[in-house]
């Protein structure tokens, strides 16, 4: 075997020792802002059970149990709770919306039917 294809073999082995290294040591990093990390926490906790308002109470608690509550925190805290009650008076009003039309149409249906029945007692 000559020098050259000894140094091939070396190097493809040194590679492949290089490549099951990095495979095993393999990590994905996220960067996220703050905000975006609690709609992450509390979509998490959302996927777990709780309610939206649970889980911004849970965050609370942990907050405070390591003593790191802040006057920005109530505020963000206050807001989103808020945004919690517009969100569910928000969405079952756009229910009724798309109820609607399906409640006027039997409305009329009935209103033809009680005309029908008037004008055949008049007859």
């Amino acid at each position: 075997m000559s020098a050259h294809a000894r140094k091939a073999i070396a190097d493809r082995q040194r590679q492949y020792q290089i490549k099951t290294l990095l495979s095993g040591n393999n990590h994905t990093l996220i960067q996220m802002s703050s905000a975006e990390f609690l709609d992450y926490l509390i979509s998490v906790k959302m996927t777990e059970g709780l309610s939206r308002i649970q889980a911004i109470d849970w965050i609370d608690a942990k907050l405070d149990e390591h003593n790191a509550l802040s006057a920005k925190w109530q505020r963000y805290k206050d807001t989103l709770k808020a945004t919690v009650g517009l969100f569910h008076y928000l969405m079952m009003c756009m229910h009724l919306v798309c109820l609607l039309p399906h409640y006027i149409v039997k409305a009329m249906y009935l209103v033809s039917i009680v005309l029908r029945s008037i004008t055949a007692r008049q007859m």
